[in-house]
């Protein structure tokens, strides 16, 4: 074997590129497809030997002329009779999947068809392409038999973008078919020795292709478990990736894997398929299928996260507009193929539903002519900031993504290679303050003993004292709200508010940076209800356990007990979605599950619509309890609610002779009840006094 390099030099048009060991300019090697596996190989193999890079791109060979014009022992040609000059054949063809999914071995069967027209007694033929078990012995058998070559496989351990260790310091697997021509396995490794610091023999082919297929394959699995422990984190509030560093600090029997949106290159997206193809390995065919369709899948939470809150914030008409950074199958690297952040970016594409671009500087427009590309000159905290959504699929050098943590919306997270979004909206992974429990006093321990005579647990929609109309509000606070307050005070009207904990109005709702404790404090000091809508604004039936919507519930407590010294009994569902085993849970913790029985869709932006609704209601004799009162829903989260709808809603129920409530006083609940004492669990006897005349 040869000695270590002692230097190497960069990929460079005008020098070797590693270090020139004997050299044997008698003996040429044909390299076989010069993608990036076989651009390696020529690099290596050419400082010992004269090299043909064959390839049927005749653009691919243009650019390696030019870029290795001065190296006079290297060749590129697409014409195959360039091989009669070759006595060494390394077989680098792409092995795919065509498009049904299944194994794509055409390449490597049309590359040997070939190489029987101009192999020879002893040539020497070995398969680098990453193969099914059995495709070397099937596909060069019949060439050493009726040729006489020494045949085998010899997987390629390539790492685009790696430059420690260096390729030649790779421990280099070799094979030989030595059943059909004895002396395969001893031919090849000396070949091999010629250039590779460490080679490691193996009995046969069949060893060689599994070995390939179980290193890349352990990845699939360990990335898939990384990314289910991910989720699992995220339900539980806690920061995967410091899961994952913590777990790492242990030097042994641990491989280090952390999550991220997908797999993609041309090996671990690809190489399950050539497992499975002869091997029944259901943990791995799962895990390769969860991976595989993991962007799509984020993608869609995503794009339904970001239609509910545009249609809530802005109305049904408005396209929110998205950037999908990072499109390289990884960091550093141009390749698109499997690549994660390119599926999902055509998911969303496929949608229709929102205006769509991508930024990545390794990534050309000409690449994806479907998608406008933001020029990295445009990578602007003002530009940026005009989008609802900002995915930072892969983090491509060189943008500065400390960016990203100065846009106004909330953009937290631990691991910007990970997504983030200016407005809090991707409920995935750190999905900004998705994961983070707020400072504050723990109530998940404070007991929850039944105030009152309101069911807890128990979902419901109507008010029970006659004459009262509860004017209700969803999502806030919001830019909006003081104005609304105002609105309120004016009239001289109370309202109940149902406050989003993790707030998309800026920060964490009790963030001391934030605005939303001054108006959170200025609602109960005017005489407003407070009431739940949760942490994060999930579907509750639908994205969330048992568990984790207890953990939605007890966030938001810790959020609003640290604002008012106490938390609400009343809560509201995000989508109204609570069914029995959610209602089961809220019971557990104490809840009035609030519904509501006029709903004006005010979210959509329609407010005509909403004017009739409202309106169709009072005109109604009865609720479904037979008693002649409302409770309604509006969100202050749109300026037209605000100013307008609100004013509307106001006159018209004091037209139709209504008295505008809170939740908690249409229900004949005495105030006491509204609120639990974090410490005991019991009603706040002595409520902090309001500023209300």
């Amino acid at each position: 074997m040869v000695p270590n390099p002692t230097t190497t030099t960069q990929n460079s048009p005008d020098t070797l590129i590693y270090p020139l060991h004997k050299s044997d300019k008698s003996t040429t090697v044909a390299i076989i497809g010069v993608g990036y596996v076989g651009q390696h190989l020529m690099e290596v193999f050419s400082s010992a030997f004269n090299v043909i890079g064959y390839d049927v791109s005749a653009s691919r060979i243009e650019e390696l002329r030019t870029k290795y014009h001065r190296l006079d022992h290297v060749k590129f040609s697409n014409n195959e009779s360039v091989l009669k000059d070759a006595s060494r054949f390394l077989i680098c063809v792409p092995t795919t999947l065509a498009f049904n999914g299944q194994v794509d071995s055409s390449y490597v069967r049309s590359a040997t068809s070939m190489l029987d027209r101009y192999v020879t007694d002893r040539s020497i033929v070995v398969i680098e392409s990453t193969v099914a078990v059995g495709m070397t012995r099937e596909f060069l058998g019949p060439l050493a038999k009726s040729h006489g070559v020494f045949a085998g496989m010899s997987p390629e351990r390539i790492d685009p973008g790696r430059v420690d260790p260096p390729p030649t310091s790779i421990p280099k697997v070799v094979s030989g078919l030595d059943d059909m021509i004895p002396g395969s396995l001893s031919a090849i490794t000396k070949f091999y020795e010629t250039v590779f610091d460490t080679v490691v023999p193996v009995s046969k082919p069949e060893v060689a292709e599994m070995s390939k297929l179980y290193e890349n394959c352990q990845r699939t699995i360990a990335i898939a478990y990384a990314n289910e422990m991910a989720d699992a984190c995220h339900g539980l509030g806690i920061d995967p990736f410091e899961v994952a560093q913590t777990a790492a600090s242990k030097p042994f029997g641990y491989l280090p894997m952390y999550p991220s949106l997908g797999i993609g290159g041309h090996c671990i997206p690809v190489n399950p398929v050539y497992l499975t193809s002869t091997c029944n390995l259901p943990l791995l065919q799962q895990a390769h299928e969860k991976m595989m369709t993991r962007p799509s899948r984020i993608a869609s939470q995503l794009l339904t996260s970001i239609l509910e809150e545009s249609n809530r914030t802005h109305g049904a008409t408005h396209r929110p507009r998205m950037l999908v950074v990072g499109l390289g199958f990884k960091a550093g690297q141009s390749d698109l193929s499997h690549s994660p952040g390119l599926q999902l970016l055509n998911f969303l594409r496929g949608s229709g539903e929102v205006d769509l671009m991508f930024c990545d500087p390794l990534v050309s427009q000409e690449s994806i002519p479907e998608v406008p590309k933001l020029e990295d000159s445009l990578w602007k905290p003002d530009v940026l900031k005009s989008f609802n959504a900002i995915v930072v699929a892969v983090k491509q050098p060189p943008l500065d993504y400390d960016i990203l943590g100065s846009l106004t919306g909330g953009y937290r997270m631990s691991n910007p290679d990970q997504s983030g979004t200016p407005i809090c909206l991707l409920e995935y992974g750190l999905a900004c303050d998705g994961t983070q429990w707020p400072p504050g006093f723990n109530t998940s321990t404070t007991p929850r003993p039944k105030l009152g005579s309101v069911p807890y647990g128990k979902r419901f929609t109507s008010c029970t004292v006659e004459g009262t109309l509860a004017l209700t509000y969803d999502d806030g606070p919001s830019e909006w709200t003081p104005d609304l307050l105002d609105i309120l005070k004016a009239n001289n009207v109370k309202a109940t508010f149902f406050i989003k904990a993790n707030h998309l109005y800026e920060d964490l709702v009790n963030h001391r940076s934030d605005k939303s404790p001054a108006i959170i404090r200025r609602m109960y000091n005017e005489g407003h209800q407070i009431a739940g809508h949760t942490w994060g604004h999930k579907n509750m039936d639908t994205a969330l356990n048992s568990q984790q919507r207890r953990d939605e519930m007890v966030k938001a407590e810790i959020a609003l007990n640290d604002i008012l010294g106490f938390f609400p009994t009343y809560m509201r569902p995000p989508f109204n979605a609570c069914g029995p085993a959610c209602q089961a849970d809220m019971g557990e913790l104490g809840y009035h599950v609030t519904s509501n029985d006029i709903e004006p869709r005010d979210w959509a932006g329609n407010y005509t619509f909403a004017e009739q609704q409202f309106l169709g209601r009072l005109r109604t004799p009865t609720n479904r309890l037979g008693i002649r009162a409302w409770l309604g829903i509006a969100h202050d989260t749109h300026e037209r609610t605000v100013h307008g709808f609100t004013q509307f809603m106001i006159d018209q129920a004091r037209e139709h002779g209504f008295e505008m409530v809170t939740v908690g006083k249409c229900l004949n609940d005495p105030e006491e009840n509204w609120y639990r004492d974090p410490v005991t669990g019991g009603a706040v006897r002595n409520l902090p006094p309001k500023d209300v005349a």
